[in-house]
């Protein structure tokens, strides 16, 4: 459950989240649809207002993180009120990062150059 103060007080809403995988003993693999959908339907029940995942990443261990990048991807592309996301990029209480150099890397600069994301922040070609 969460409370909403209404669109009077409100310019974006913020959501983070992520998948541990197997990381801890309290975590499985989870999708970011697994992650984000419920939440994202509740407030496009609720309002209009434009939604921005303010952080969200995941582990490679437990599941296909190349996978999981590219299907994130295509959640928030049907989601029209996500308008902006920031990915979590580092290595810190598990390996977040996509370092260029991985298949989830690569997968993510893929996604990246879709026409979607008009702004690809300037990813090498």
């Amino acid at each position: 459950m969460f409370y909403y103060p209404g669109d009077k007080y409100v310019d974006f809403i913020g959501l983070d989240g992520y998948n541990w995988g197997n990381t801890k003993t309290w975590s499985r693999w989870r999708s970011f649809k697994e992650i984000f959908e419920g939440r994202l339907r509740e407030l496009e029940n609720i309002t209009a207002k434009p939604v921005i995942i303010s952080e969200f990443s995941s582990t490679s261990s437990g599941g296909d993180k190349a996978l999981w990048i590219k299907e994130a991807f295509r959640c928030i592309e049907k989601h029209k009120n996500i308008a902006a996301f920031v990915l979590f990029n580092v290595d810190k209480e598990t390996d977040w990062s996509f370092a260029p150099d991985t298949e989830w890397g690569e997968e993510l600069r893929i996604q990246m150059k879709s026409g979607y994301f008009k702004d690809n922040a300037g990813l090498p070609e």
